[in-house]
């Protein structure tokens, strides 16, 4: 996401001599993007607003990210340990070994707090061991804590 929730933006670089061919084939297909946000984002790559605007928005995505986890530690301890890499809007958490994801999903939820289950993105649906993804990319400081709170309470048994 660039401009908002909205908005989700892919960019497509073509050579020139591909441009025409390109615009009379995707001409004919439905276009889900309005003409409004795309001569937004035109505008922002011309005038270098988006890459100024993608900066702060990594430097707001780090300061969140840096919140949720250590107000994870805080409740968990290192129970729960992050994997993969430390960028974007999404926090992949390796659970103790044993335990249900879905369940611990279900107890999230029961709390307001939507988790995302990685397992399922698995090619044999057996993953090496069990994970949750948290987003937080449309949470403010407020709801990344409260959430979490709350999710330690749903989740007695990792409280530290």
């Amino acid at each position: 996401e660039t401009l908002g929730a909205s908005l989700c933006a892919g960019i497509l670089v073509l050579p020139s001599n591909l441009v025409t061919t390109y615009r009379d084939i995707y001409g004919k297909l439905p276009n889900r993007n309005s003409q409004l946000q795309q001569r937004i984002l035109a505008q922002m790559i011309q005038s270098d607003d988006l890459e100024r605007y993608l900066r702060q928005l990594n430097v707001v995505y780090a300061n969140r990210r840096k919140l949720l986890l250590d107000t994870l530690s805080h409740y968990f301890g290192d129970r729960l340990i992050p994997i993969g890499t430390a960028a974007g809007s999404f926090v992949t958490l390796r659970l103790p070994d044993g335990s249900d994801a879905t369940t611990l999903i279900q107890q999230a939820a029961r709390v307001g707090i939507g988790l995302v289950d990685p397992d399922r993105c698995c090619h044999d649906l057996k993953p090496a061991y069990p994970s949750v993804i948290f987003s937080f990319r449309q949470a403010s400081d407020d709801i990344i804590i409260n959430g979490v709170k709350a999710l330690a309470d749903a989740w007695e048994q990792f409280k530290v």
